[in-house]
């Protein structure tokens, strides 16, 4: 579960499937409000990307992977 994060309201969430489509996206505020939980998707690997918008903070990238 994504949430909780204390990210800039600049900053920016997006998770990838394997596929390279976006199967979530949430900017400032809405990343807290509307935190990725991974429902709804088959079991894999998905990507994500947290852009923070910030030119002195490298993007964070990485994998989740989905066991059900």
């Amino acid at each position: 579960r994504l949430d909780r994060l204390r990210l800039k309201d600049e900053a920016e969430v997006k998770v990838y499937s394997r596929y390279g489509n976006i199967v979530y996206r949430a900017k400032g505020k809405e990343i807290n409000a509307n935190p990725w939980d991974g429902g709804g998707l088959p079991a894999g690997t998905y990507y994500y990307v947290i852009d923070f918008n910030d030119g002195d903070v490298a993007d964070k990238t990485g994998s989740v992977t989905i066991v059900r």
